[in-house]
């Protein structure tokens, strides 16, 4: 009873999140605003979450071949997120924005061509395969796909963090953890609170690379990964919690 009940969840989950993106890539022939940036590359991370999931499924070619799409896809759209983000810094910080918005310019059209006719009908087509398939099934086994991401978050838990590098790993992982127990409806409130503190950190050091040091965005960025580096190690004992229940 309780593997078809995390098998609903789960195909319940992914429809949804498909829906949304379908909805969001539909905007065509125009450039997308900062919000519609944001809300399409987070559901395309909580996609690829997912068919993560799926890795254990018989025939793996239609997963993988939306992962790949959605791949390329989020890989574009988070260009244009940071410097989205870097541009709204920049005004905050009164930092010159010249350079930034001529490369913002190019990254949206980039978004844009990501977009078009042909690669829109072909999400559309994968993702409807994939629904179609997830419906298809009695039972989705998910135990060693969450078993991976335990032996993870343990590891990650005995890490000494020593360089920004090293966080912006830790920062993906906790992406994982967290979309992958969003799929299940667990809570997750203590990862999307240490995903957001990370993700501070990593946009004031895009800001930088892009407009070159300066002190007071420094002094935030230090006081902001202060505050994150005390929530990694109850973080990630909280995942371990999750995925033990799931699992166990």
């Amino acid at each position: 009873m309780v593997e078809r009940q995390i098998s609903s969840q789960f195909v319940h989950y992914v429809k949804e999140q498909a829906d949304i993106l379908e909805r969001l890539v539909k905007k065509k022939g125009r450039l997308l605003s900062p919000k519609e940036v944001h809300d399409l590359r987070v559901v395309t991370r909580r996609l690829r979450a997912s068919l993560v999931l799926l890795n254990d499924q018989p025939d793996q070619t239609h997963l993988l071949k939306l992962y790949r799409t959605l791949s390329k896809l989020g890989k574009a759209l988070g260009a244009q997120r940071e410097l989205d983000v870097a541009l709204q810094d920049a005004r905050h910080y009164s930092l010159d924005t010249s350079d930034l918005r001529k490369s913002h310019r190019k990254l949206r059209d980039k978004v844009r061509d990501k977009l078009n006719s042909k690669r829109r009908k072909r999400i559309f087509r994968q993702l409807r395969k994939i629904n179609t398939d997830l419906q298809s099934r009695k039972t989705i086994r998910l135990e060693k796909a969450f078993d991976r991401h335990l032996k993870e978050a343990n590891r990650w838990k005995h890490q000494e963090l020593k360089d920004l590098k090293q966080l912006h790993e830790l920062r993906i992982a906790i992406k994982k953890f967290r979309y992958a127990l969003e799929a299940l409806g667990r809570p997750v409130q203590p990862l999307r609170k240490l995903q957001n503190l990370l993700g501070r950190v990593h946009d004031l050091e895009i800001l930088q690379r892009s407009v070159g040091r300066n002190a007071a965005v420094s002094l935030d960025q230090a006081s902001t990964l202060t505050k994150a580096k005390r929530l990694v190690r109850p973080a990630l004992q909280f995942t371990e919690s999750q995925i033990q229940s799931i699992i166990h």
